[in-house]
C-alpha cells in the first residue's frame, strides 16, 4: 500500500536538508512558523498509470501523485527564490537518488507562480509550484486459493 507519511517524511527531508526552513501541512491546525516556512498538500493522491499487473497473490500499480509546496514570507522576491529553489532541489541528482532509495520517482515540477494572500491588515506574500511523484502501489491479496488441479469423478453406472 502506499505510504503517504513515508512519502511526505522523504520530501520534507529533502527541502528541508538542502534549505534548512520549517515546511508543514498546509492548513493545519497549530502555530504558525516564523518566515519564511513552506506549506504542502496532497492535490492528487492517486492517479493510476495503466492497468497495473495483477498476480494471484498481489496488485503491483504505478501511481502518481501530485503535491502543491507553498512558500510563505513577507517578501514577493523571496517567496519567488524559495520556490524556485524548491522546485530546482527536485531536479538535483543527489536529491532524486535519495529519493528513488525510498521508492520515489520525481517526475516533474510545474512553473512557479505567486500565491499571495491579502490578510485582514497585510499580505502574505507566497509564490509554489506542483511536484508529480511516481510510486509503486503494491496491494497483497493472500486470501486467493489457486486450483492446481481438477479432477472429475468417476461415472460407475456405464
Amino acid at each position: 500500500m502506499i505510504d503517504y507519511t513515508a512519502i511526505n517524511t522523504a520530501l520534507i527531508s529533502a527541502i528541508k536538508s538542502k534549505l534548512n526552513y520549517s515546511v508543514i501541512v498546509a492548513n493545519s491546525s497549530g502555530t504558525q512558523p516564523a518566515y519564511p516556512f513552506c506549506t504542502f498538500t496532497v492535490i492528487t493522491p492517486y492517479l493510476p498509470i495503466g492497468a497495473g499487473e495483477l498476480t494471484a497473490n498481489s496488485l503491483t500499480e504505478h501511481v502518481e501523485i501530485v503535491i502543491s509546496f507553498t512558500w510563505h514570507t513577507k517578501s514577493h522576491s523571496e517567496a519567488l527564490n524559495l520556490a524556485m529553489q524548491t522546485a530546482t532541489l527536485f531536479k538535483l541528482t543527489s536529491v532524486r537518488q535519495m529519493l528513488s532509495d525510498q521508492g520515489i520517482v520525481a517526475v516533474s515540477t510545474t512553473n512557479s507562480s505567486s500565491r499571495d494572500t491579502f490578510l485582514t491588515v497585510d499580505t502574505e506574500r507566497s509564490a509554489g509550484f506542483d511536484l508529480r511523484i511516481r510510486v509503486a502501489n503494491v496491494v497483497q491479496d493472500n486470501d486467493t486459493e489457486i486450483i492446481d488441479q481438477v479432477s472429475t469423478p468417476i461415472n460407475t453406472n456405464q
